[in-house]
């Protein structure tokens, strides 16, 4: 921490290609999702998810090869070794039909092997428009509260530079998601865990953000007429270590979920290892600059704050 005690950088003079690198990212983002959409789990699009259980340890990858054949199919680890969950995304398929085609995979690959069907699900398309629809609303409520609480806490031009960066944050990961589900090596499935990533990047970066909103409106009650550049600058520099160290922690612990999360987690890592980076570049080099912006732009609202006050 002691080594940001003496920041003094010009950030607000980086807000131009900050603006215009974001705007690069995230029109590329755009296009990969309007292009080639995202791998979106049986959650959205409906389908069927099987749990098999052996009767010793097998490797994930001779699962994957033995069901390579039948298409379609997503393979993932499921609790202990012995475990395989087993998900196909063609809801008109019947259950014991599609069980009984997973299991004859399996005799053929592993012929000395018992293997057990220990749980079979159903999404049918009702289920996953609602869970589709649920997802939409829970992101969209989450920030219209974050704005209004930052416009409470703040005033609307700190509320609308936060929104900003929080949407920032939400479509660089979907971006993300897009751009790199068929590059990665492991699953970057789409799912109700994507969304719990989506709204922990924006409790991430809007705390983040909140935190330098304070020390802005501290330093305006300090150090009366000091240009408004200068104050933000100055806010930033004086959080700079904080905002470090605790991204530091996070990216770590994220990265340790991504190497040994496994299959499962590995969206839900991938994306908040995405988020926390974007979360901090947004909190110093969107959030505070955009907020200036539309203080210089609306000059008007702080006479008139002053005045009430």
């Amino acid at each position: 921490m002691r080594i940001f005690n003496n920041a003094n950088y010009d950030f607000i003079k980086f807000a131009p290609k900050a603006y215009l690198t974001s705007a690069i990212l995230l029109t590329i983002g755009l296009v990969s999702i309007f292009t080639q959409g995202f791998s979106v789990g049986i959650d959205f699009k409906g389908g069927k998810e099987y749990v098999y259980r052996f009767d010793k340890p097998v490797a994930i990858d001779a699962v994957r090869n033995a069901l390579s054949a039948e298409g379609g199919l997503e393979v993932k680890k499921y609790g202990t070794d012995n475990d395989i969950m087993v998900r196909t995304g063609a809801p008109e398929e019947d259950v014991e039909v599609a069980n009984s085609r997973i299991k004859a995979a399996f005799a053929t690959a592993f012929p000395t092997a018992k293997v057990e069907n220990i749980k079979s699900d159903k999404v049918g398309a009702r289920i996953s428009k609602d869970i589709l629809e649920g997802a939409y609303y829970s992101i969209i409520f989450g920030l219209l509260i974050i704005f209004a609480y930052v416009a409470i806490r703040f005033e609307w031009r700190f509320a609308a530079g936060a929104i900003v960066a929080l949407f920032h944050d939400v479509f660089i990961a979907l971006g993300a998601l897009s751009i790199f589900h068929k590059i990665m090596p492991f699953s970057l499935t789409v799912d109700q865990t994507v969304v719990a990533a989506i709204l922990t990047i924006i409790g991430f970066s809007i705390n983040d953000t909140v935190v330098i909103f304070d020390r802005i409106r501290e330093q305006q009650g300090i150090k009366k007429g000091v240009a408004m550049d200068d104050i933000v600058n100055e806010a930033v520099n004086i959080t700079l270590g904080r905002t470090i160290v605790t991204s530091i922690t996070v990216f770590i612990t994220v990265c340790i979920l991504l190497i040994f999360g496994g299959e499962v987690l590995s969206a839900f890592a991938f994306c908040m290892f995405i988020g926390v980076i974007s979360g901090v570049y947004s909190t110093v080099f969107i959030a505070s600059p955009v907020m200036l912006w539309l203080y210089k732009k609306f000059p008007a609202a702080v006479k008139l704050a002053k005045a009430k006050a």
